[in-house]
């Protein structure tokens, strides 16, 4: 697990990209009814040790993404770290108060656990995050194609713009890795508070995307290959 939390890339089998209606569809009832589990990327205790268990060694991209969270998280290394949290017990297991985590002054939208944690508090034998909001959830593409995958902070510091695309203040952000430029686009949402998509203008790919639907990354991809950001 990263010192640093947001850098942690989860894995979610079973989708080939993030959606909101993800987050009502797990049916274990150890788990909060509203939230989805990702595996460690990297841990040789979360996802690779899944896809051994289960003799998925060979698995199409379309049948999972990858992320982290970025912000309002909280990791999990011992059972103990549990009654430091809102918590109940009922028959004598400590059970998290999901719900008040959400609703605390400084909200916990995610949950980062060793396997120990997550075999007691989940019934998973894995390293994972818990997700209870996809509000600081950011997609990452670029997970899916190398061991080093970019992420925002890579790309920093970054040279400043600001157009307006269908009446939307948008910030547009450039800079060069790798000898590719990127840019990071940036709007107000009232939901995410800001949503946000870094693009490689080299080849159109993205690399992370937090709160854009297909079409609207689509639509504003365009827009930003038309400025020819240099």
């Amino acid at each position: 697990m990263e010192s640093c939390l947001s850098k942690n890339i989860y894995v979610y089998y079973g989708s080939e990209h993030f959606n909101r209606d993800l987050l009502k569809k797990d049916n274990n009832k150890d788990i909060p009814k509203f939230s989805l589990v990702g595996l460690s990327l990297k841990s040789e205790n979360g996802w690779k040790k899944w896809r051994n268990d289960n003799n998925m060694n060979s698995i199409s991209k379309k049948d999972y993404f990858c992320f982290r969270i970025n912000n309002n998280n909280l990791a999990l290394e011992n059972i103990d770290d549990i009654k430091k949290l809102p918590h109940y017990t009922n028959k004598g297991r400590v059970i998290i108060d999901y719900e008040a985590l959400l609703k605390m002054d400084y909200p916990i939208y995610a949950l980062h656990m060793k396997s120990k944690v997550a075999k007691y508090l989940l019934g998973i034998e894995y390293d994972c995050v818990l997700v209870l909001s996809d509000v600081c959830l950011i997609e990452n593409y670029s997970a899916k194609d190398t061991d080093n995958p970019i992420i925002f902070e890579d790309i920093c510091p970054l040279k400043y713009y600001k157009k307006i695309f269908n009446n939307v203040h948008v910030s547009v952000n450039k800079n060069k890795l790798d000898n590719k430029y990127y840019a990071y686009v940036e709007e107000s949402d009232s939901y995410y508070g800001f949503k946000s998509l870094i693009v490689c203008l080299l080849d159109g790919k993205i690399i992370e995307n937090r709160g854009y639907s297909d079409i609207e990354y689509k639509i504003i991809l365009r827009k930003i290959i038309k400025l020819n950001i240099k």
